[in-house]
């Protein structure tokens, strides 16, 4: 079969995350069928989340998602100059992606969740497929302190998202009205495997204290903020690079060292910002959470649902977290009574079986 070219936002590692479960499923189902990752997402993330197939990684971007200074923290300012320069290359870069999508003989284009090459496929007659739980029109229409020039940012991918033949729609999703065609799918990420022992033994961490996961790309943390955090009694911690804490108490993991879907299943907690991502490695391995809130991103109240409906969890202050201060909120997840409802996991195959009924017609 041709090659299906799959866009994935540089926004947040989650995107790359469910991206590649997909991905995984299509060469499960279509060894044969070669995939191009079109990212400016890192190299080592994507590639340490792949298990095979014939898949190619093109750096490029056609979106800006939010700028952000560190995991919790989005610049503005810095995020509309962007977008003010995506907007005016816009029909550009419509027509280069048309070019590259018809010399590469595409079968069909997956997007999470950029517009312009669903633009680019819908010129050709090519399947055009989005994945997601959120569009950018309905994040630069709600977020706060944005400008009026956001409402044109978002008419621009309202009108691409009307272009998609199909919008796979994952958990914790605002309605995405813009798509014509939704599929409502489950959770696509899988459990990892508990392998507490062999982590306690690679970072020589003391195996009769509880260990909580940090699942932060970067966070703006001083040296208070870390003291306070291992303060926490009976509580020692991970976390994985790009994050780099050195503390007593702390361990610093490289991404190839274990899979982040074993560490999930590993720990008795992690702490975090609601993501797709995270809420859902969670609620596929049952994990507990400690999270901060994101007043100011409005996918956040879906994703608190899905983490009320599917976890116990305690909640912690953007304030509490920038101080380090999560021990009471680590010892309130004791109290915190079992989730009423158990995720249900399967959803990387059933996309993978829809993109591949539109790209073979």
């Amino acid at each position: 079969m041709n090659p299906i070219i799959y866009y994935i936002t540089a926004h947040g590692y989650g995107h790359g995350v469910r991206s590649c479960a997909i991905v995984n499923a299509l060469t499960e189902h279509s060894p044969g069928t070669p995939i191009t990752l079109v990212t400016s997402l890192p190299d080592g993330l994507i590639r340490s989340r792949l298990t095979g197939g014939r898949v190619e990684i093109r750096p490029d971007s056609f979106d800006v998602g939010l700028v952000q200074v560190d995991s919790m923290k989005s610049d503005l300012q810095a995020t509309g100059e962007a977008l003010h320069v995506l907007s005016a290359d816009w029909g550009g870069l419509v027509e280069q992606e048309s070019e590259y999508l018809g010399r590469r003989e595409a079968s069909a284009v997956v997007c999470d969740i950029p517009g312009i090459p669903l633009m680019a496929a819908r010129a050709l007659g090519i399947p055009a497929i989005a994945a997601g739980n959120f569009g950018w029109d309905f994040i630069y229409r709600e977020i706060e302190g944005r400008t009026s020039d956001w409402d044109d940012y978002a008419g621009l991918f309202e009108r691409a998202y009307g272009k998609a033949d199909l919008l796979i729609r994952l958990p914790f999703a605002e309605p995405m009205s813009a798509f014509p065609n939704r599929i409502d799918v489950p959770v696509v990420t899988e459990p990892g495997e508990n392998r507490k022992g062999e982590i306690l033994e690679h970072t020589g961490l003391d195996p009769h204290k509880r260990l909580g996961l940090l699942s932060f790309a970067s966070l703006e943390w001083d040296e208070a903020a870390t003291a306070r955090l291992t303060s926490a009694e009976d509580w020692h911690f991970l976390a994985v690079e790009p994050l780099r804490i050195s503390a007593p108490g702390v361990a610093t993991l490289s991404r190839t060292d274990f899979p982040f879907a074993d560490l999930v299943a590993s720990v008795d907690a992690v702490i975090t910002k609601p993501g797709f991502g995270i809420v859902s490695e969670c609620a596929a391995n049952q994990t507990p959470m400690v999270y901060a809130e994101r007043l100011d991103f409005p996918e956040y109240p879906y994703l608190v649902e899905g983490i009320e409906r599917y976890l116990r969890a305690a909640k912690i202050t953007i304030e509490q977290l920038y101080h380090g201060d999560v021990a009471g909120a680590l010892n309130e997840l004791e109290r915190a009574a079992a989730p009423p409802i158990t995720c249900v996991t399967g959803g990387a195959a059933k996309a993978a079986r829809l993109i591949l009924d539109h790209a073979t017609g």
